[in-house]
């Protein structure tokens, strides 16, 4: 800068030669205003660095907060899918409990009407037999009857012979 202020105290001799005397600054003053202006202005520019400076850091942190969140987002969508495939799999065996189940209703069903024809089956096999056995007991009890019928009528049969008998001789001694 103290350059600049020399090199225009140098010029000003031929300044001053091409006519222009009158508006003029001399050259200290010129240096001290020079000096001045970069002066503010290397300020302003420390200041904007500074500014910079406090953006750039702030970013940074901003940088790292959203790695960090980046990170953890990382970790709960692996979570999420550790998650998500025990489920499926909790899913799957539930599905083949499911299907066992499944198949053991089917086959006690099977089972089921299978001894519900067993049923039906014996059911009219014992109606049959109790049929059998009635209608047995019916004519039993009626062959029974009878043979007591029978019994009854030769012992009538024979009580009358032998009414009849007794009253003969008496009758045949009366003629």
């Amino acid at each position: 800068m103290y350059s600049l202020c020399e090199e225009l105290d140098m010029d000003s001799p031929k300044n001053s030669e091409a006519g222009n005397s009158s508006s003029l600054v001399p050259p200290q003053e010129a240096c001290d205003r020079i000096a001045q202006v970069v002066q503010e202005e290397m300020q302003k520019m420390e200041l904007v660095a500074d500014e910079k400076m406090r953006m750039l850091k702030k970013a940074r942190i901003a940088l790292e907060v959203c790695d960090n969140e980046l990170e953890e987002k990382s970790k709960e969508v692996a979570q999420l899918k550790l998650e998500r495939q025990q489920k499926r799999q909790q899913l799957d065996e539930l599905d083949s409990i499911v299907r066992l189940k499944q198949a053991e209703a089917d086959m006690f069903q099977l089972k089921a009407d299978e001894a519900r024809r067993e049923v039906d089956r014996l059911q009219m096999i014992a109606f049959s037999k109790l049929e059998e056995s009635e209608d047995d007991y019916a004519n039993r009890y009626l062959q029974q009857r009878l043979n007591e019928a029978e019994a009854e009528k030769q012992y009538l049969v024979e009580k009358m012979k032998l009414q009849d008998h007794g009253s003969r001789p008496y009758q045949s001694d009366d003629n």
